[in-house]
């Protein structure tokens, strides 16, 4: 019985895989506007009854990338090289998760659909998602350290970064690529923190 319900249990997982893939490939040629739970089915490969079984509309289905996006930063959390100081390693982290940010389409799709779709709030701060934890927690290690002044609180500093990484995205999804972003993002970082410096 438990080896029928884990076949099952897999075949799901399976399942949702390619309809994820499918929808994230069609938004990504041809925007999300444009695509119709149909055609993720189709290119899923699975009957639009059985899309509808695992997400009730396409917003349910962009939600799910909000997995792999706490996926990444929490990967790129235990990528933060041991042997910086607090303030560098909160250097490093920021410049690191704007970059990610970018070059990961799941999560610049992600991104893109949350500006469309505040309502659904998946910008909004929580300590449960691994980003905001990991910075925040950063941005009090280095307050603590001397490195950052006091009269920056923790909670205006993760807001500053925050505005900026959204910022820098936005304008480079806005001129479509158009500049090097990863020279901007150091520059643009840079300045931010060494700007809060003690």
């Amino acid at each position: 019985m438990s080896d029928r319900l884990t076949s099952r249990a897999k075949q799901a997982l399976e399942t949702k895989k390619k309809i994820q893939d499918a929808a994230f490939e069609l938004f990504e040629e041809y925007g999300y506007d444009s695509v119709s739970m149909q055609e993720i089915a189709n290119k899923a490969g699975c009957s639009i009854g059985n899309l509808y079984h695992y997400y009730k509309n396409k917003d349910a289905l962009v939600l799910q990338f909000t997995d792999h996006v706490d996926e990444v930063y929490q990967a790129l959390e235990n990528e933060i090289p041991e042997d910086l100081d607090s303030f560098e390693r909160l250097r490093w982290f920021v410049v690191n998760a704007i970059s990610r940010s970018n070059k990961e389409k799941a999560v610049s799709l992600g991104f893109a659909h949350a500006l469309k779709n505040p309502e659904l709030g998946t910008l909004n701060y929580s300590e449960k998602r691994p980003y905001y934890r990991t910075l925040r927690n950063m941005v009090r290690q280095a307050r603590a350290d001397g490195h950052i002044a006091k009269d920056n609180s923790s909670c205006d500093i993760v807001r500053k970064i925050l505005i900026l990484q959204r910022g820098i995205l936005l304008e480079w999804r806005i001129e479509e690529g158009a500049f090097d972003i990863d020279p901007v993002i150091e520059q643009m970082v840079n300045g931010l923190l060494n700007s809060l410096k003690a």
